[in-house]
Formats: structure tokens, C-alpha cells, sequence
């Protein structure tokens, strides 16, 4: 017989996003930081989050989101 503590089904850990920081958005993006930052106080680009003190990074996930937005809009154009 199961213990209470055992399930059928096995339990999956969430898969965490990962933090990604500015010089590898701008690879990823091919965006100066300046760009980054215009687009980012016109709402066009993820906002960046602390990470504690003066570290700050952007959530990948919101980063592909992002490259999705723009794909679409560049499929729709044409």
C-alpha cells in the first residue's frame, strides 16, 4: 500500500525562467543599450528587474515573448 506522502503521479518542479543580463540581451537582440532603454520608457521592450542591489536583468521568457511580438508584426507588414 502507498504512503501518503508517495503519489501516482509523478510531481514536476517548475521550470524557473532564467535571468538574463544586459550584455547578453543586446546579443540577443542586437539592440545598443541606449535603444534598449529608449524602447523600454516608450513600453516597446521588456522592463528590466532587480535582482537585489545594483544587479538588474530581464526575464528571458519576456525577452522570446518580445522576439515574437516583433516576427508577427514583421509578418503582418508583409
Amino acid at each position: 500500500m502507498a504512503s501518503a506522502a508517495q503519489s501516482d503521479t509523478p510531481t514536476q518542479s517548475p521550470k524557473l525562467d532564467r535571468f538574463v543580463r544586459l550584455p547578453e540581451v543586446r546579443r540577443i537582440t542586437g539592440l545598443c543599450t541606449t535603444t534598449i532603454y529608449t524602447r523600454m520608457a516608450r513600453n516597446e521592450f521588456p522592463k528590466q528587474i532587480s535582482c537585489g542591489g545594483r544587479a538588474i536583468a530581464w526575464l528571458e521568457s519576456d525577452l522570446i515573448a518580445w522576439q515574437q511580438r516583433i516576427l508577427k508584426q514583421q509578418v503582418h507588414k508583409n
